[in-house]
């Protein structure tokens, strides 16, 4: 019984870990600059993400079961830009380095909108 109520966890903490990024996002955003960054810790980003259920979980397993995975699903579903940065004290992992940049709508630019003068050579 263990295995299957371990496997829902692990279910419902993956549906999670998007929204907790988003919050994330949104808490570390500053007015309407599109690009944001989110540093911390591995324990912040552990703390971030599981709470106050401590983990017994590798900075690499983490970063690929947790933060990659969220990040792509936000890249896909929003159409943002996530880069990820790693720090290290050597090989020590020691925190994370996020940055989420928002995609730039520019409006299309008509003919008319452009002042432009050919001069009169040109015919």
């Amino acid at each position: 019984m263990t295995v299957v109520r371990d496997s829902v966890f692990e279910f419902q903490t993956l549906q999670q870990n998007p929204l907790i990024l988003i919050k994330l996002w949104q808490a570390n955003k500053f007015g309407n600059n599109p690009s944001t960054q989110i540093k911390g810790s591995l324990e912040e980003w552990q703390q971030w993400f599981f709470g106050d259920d401590k983990k017994d979980m590798s900075a690499g397993i983490f970063k690929r079961d947790i933060i990659t995975r969220a990040a792509e699903e936000l890249e896909t579903k929003l159409h943002v830009e996530i880069e990820l940065l790693t720090r290290k004290n050597g090989r020590k992992v020691t925190g994370y380095d996020m940055t989420i940049r928002e995609p730039q709508h520019f409006s299309p630019i008509v003919q008319e909108d452009i002042p432009f003068d050919f001069g009169e050579e040109y015919q």
